[in-house]
């Protein structure tokens, strides 16, 4: 195994070095298909893919295709119920977790039948916003039922980013920043006081924040709604940002090849040499996990791993908790983690560690429990050891025969 470790100093300090993170790729059930845009909504994802939509209901371990298998799907968003795919025939709705589709695009809802839709979609409540290869804008208020094309205070310029927060709904371009509307697309404001000109790679917003990554510019934050903008480039070397993500006062972004990672308001970054994927473009985090999509696939890290242990006060840790029940137990143990567990291994020790069982689970989601058969064990006090990744945790119990 090779390890970095280089101090590199550019306007400030950025340590590089392999951290204890595993990248697994993900890739099971997709039979070599490419990803172009990624959705999560509670523990599933669902994946805009080169022959329709495709779902996981355990972390990206394995897939399914959920239909629109005819499509080239480009992007795909989800608002409450509401999962929005978009691609060469139009942009779907499902409100059923993707096992049917209805047409909410071209064809008499106000979409040009020539159009294409690609990039991203956003969506918020009832309001969706798409863009399309020809750099139109359209906005439905209803759901997808109708569509207008939004285009009053907007530039005529190569439409790349779309964003929404609430009733704030922001489009990054090429060459011409960010711009805000906040009466569903109506009117629009360029938010360029610090960002004018600049080629918009990515854009995210949270409330009062918008986050935006450039080329060869580096990283803007605005607090303000785009009103006003601070750089976030103390320590970058490399200022093409493909995408970055803010959680609490961490900052990932995807750059120069690599994934890097600031825990200190991006005063000063770490590249993570340990992960060794493609080109990549784009970044998603659910709960413990990260989720890096590239060229050649999906990747899947877990945050805690690569040393991030807050997120917004909750804090993560390295200690898996679950509970084993019944306790004292006779015949069987059923074990309940209270996170999900991806390659986990759970062995039954006594105290001199001996063990007497040790089972292997692909994936156990949370809250869902796992038996194992204990009808052979004599009595007395053992551990249940649970181990998934770096991750470990114990707890006592006793079996009463």
């Amino acid at each position: 195994m090779k390890r970095f470790w280089t101090l590199v100093l550019v306007f400030g300090l950025m340590f590089t070095f392999k951290t204890s993170a595993e990248w697994v790729k993900l890739d099971n059930g997709l039979a070599n298909n490419y990803i172009r845009d990624l959705a999560i909504s509670g523990s599933d994802l669902f994946a805009a893919t080169l022959k329709g939509v495709c779902f996981s209901s355990d972390n990206g371990n394995t897939w399914v295709n959920k239909g629109l298998g005819e499509s080239y799907i480009n992007a795909i968003t989800i608002s409450g119920r509401n999962i929005y795919a978009a691609g060469q025939g139009g942009i779907y709705l499902s409100r059923d977790n993707g096992d049917s589709w209805t047409n909410k695009g071209f064809g008499g809802h106000g979409l040009g039948v020539n159009d294409t839709l690609i990039i991203k979609t956003a969506s918020h409540d009832k309001v969706v916003i798409v863009g399309t290869n020809n750099n139109d804008l359209f906005i439905s208020t209803n759901n997808g039922d109708s569509w207008q094309k939004s285009y009053n205070g907007l530039p005529k310029s190569i439409l790349s980013e779309l964003a929404i927060s609430e009733n704030n709904i922001y489009v990054g371009f090429r060459g011409a920043g960010v711009y805000h509307s906040s009466d569903n697309g109506l009117n629009w404001t360029a938010k360029n006081s610090d960002t004018n000109n600049l080629n918009i790679c990515s854009l995210t917003a949270n409330g009062n924040e918008v986050l935006t990554g450039t080329v060869n510019k580096g990283i803007f934050l605005s607090t303000d709604k785009g009103n006003t903008w601070v750089d976030k480039n103390s320590g970058l070397e490399y200022k093409y940002i493909t995408d970055v993500i803010k959680i609490g006062k961490n900052y990932l972004r995807l750059a120069d090849l690599g994934f890097y990672l600031s825990k200190d308001e991006a005063e000063n970054w770490t590249r993570d040499y340990s992960f060794s994927g493609d080109y990549s473009n784009s970044l998603f985090v659910k709960e413990n996990y990260i989720f890096i999509l590239g060229q050649n696939g999906l990747y899947r890290s877990k945050l805690v791993d690569l040393g991030v242990t807050d997120i917004d006060g909750i804090k993560l840790s390295k200690t898996i908790k679950f509970i084993v029940t019944p306790n004292p137990a006779k015949e069987y143990i059923l074990v309940t983690p209270f996170v999900d567990l991806d390659n986990a291994v759970i062995s039954i020790t006594d105290f001199s560690g001996k063990v007497y069982t040790s089972c292997n689970f692909p994936y156990i989601a949370k809250s869902h429990s796992v038996g194992i058969d204990t009808r052979e064990f004599s009595w007395g006090m053992y551990f249940c050891i649970v181990r998934s990744g770096s991750c470990s945790g114990s707890f006592q119990f006793m079996i009463n025969k």
